[in-house]
C-alpha cells in the first residue's frame, strides 16, 4: 500500500512557549525593571524655553564649539550626579 507524503502543517511552527497578554506584560515590566540607567535607550524630546534660556542655550554651544543637544546632556547628567551625592 502506497502512503501519501506528509505535507508540512501550514502557518507558524509552535514553539510550546505561548504566553497570556499578562504573562507577556508582566515579562516586560520585568525586563525595564532590570535595565540600568546606561542602558535607556535615545529618547526624542520637545520642549518650548525661555527667549533667555534659549539665548544662553546658543551661546554656550557656541563659546563651547558643541551641540546644544551635548550642552543639554551633559547639564541633565551632571545635576543628576550631583543630586545623588
Amino acid at each position: 500500500m502506497q502512503t501519501m507524503p506528509e505535507t508540512p502543517k501550514r502557518g507558524r511552527p509552535a514553539t510550546h512557549k505561548a504566553m497570556t497578554a499578562t504573562e507577556r506584560q508582566r515579562a516586560s515590566r520585568a525586563e525595564r525593571k532590570r535595565q540600568t540607567f546606561e542602558s535607556f535607550p535615545a529618547m526624542h524630546l520637545s520642549l518650548l524655553l525661555s527667549g533667555q534660556a534659549y539665548q544662553a542655550l546658543r551661546m554656550l554651544a557656541i563659546k563651547r564649539d558643541t551641540s546644544q543637544k551635548e550642552i543639554i546632556e551633559k547639564l541633565l547628567i551632571d545635576a543628576y550626579a550631583e543630586s545623588k551625592a
